[in-house]
């Protein structure tokens, strides 16, 4: 019965470790992520045409596809075609302020950052193919 006992408290000690281990990881990720998708500079819409445009981004836990209409330099519509998130479905509400600010240099939707980060990025990869190389 000792012998059993010792066994399970030791698996279980193992499988504790691991989890925290394997928390620290995702955590220490997708915080180099945050900070990478900070970085993420805003196009120039002047530069941009007018047209439709597919953008995605993703990360380790939270991956967006979006859908951008450009007409005369302006942010016109963004369809969010897929957000794969935990509890970042708020983070969404982010494609109105871009579209009324006509600018992808918005305050992040509180709660829901990483979506935010993401899903804005998605938006500025779309913009940018619709910038004419030089």
């Amino acid at each position: 019965m000792k012998k059993a006992f010792r066994f399970f408290l030791v698996l279980f000690l193992i499988l504790i470790i691991l989890a925290v281990s394997c928390t620290a990881m995702m955590n220490k990720g997708m915080e180099k992520a945050k900070n990478e998708l900070m970085l993420i500079e805003d196009p120039d819409l002047s530069k941009v045409d007018d047209g439709i445009y597919k953008g995605k981004y993703d990360t380790m836990l939270v991956k967006a596809e979006v859908e951008v209409s450009v007409v005369n330099h302006k942010i016109v519509s963004i369809s969010i075609i897929k957000h794969e998130n935990g509890k970042g479905k708020p983070a969404e509400t982010i494609v109105d302020t871009i579209i009324k600010d006509n600018s992808t240099d918005v305050e992040l939707v509180a709660g829901a950052t990483m979506s935010s980060l993401v899903i804005r990025a998605a938006v500025i990869d779309a913009l940018n193919k619709g910038i004419k190389a030089s």
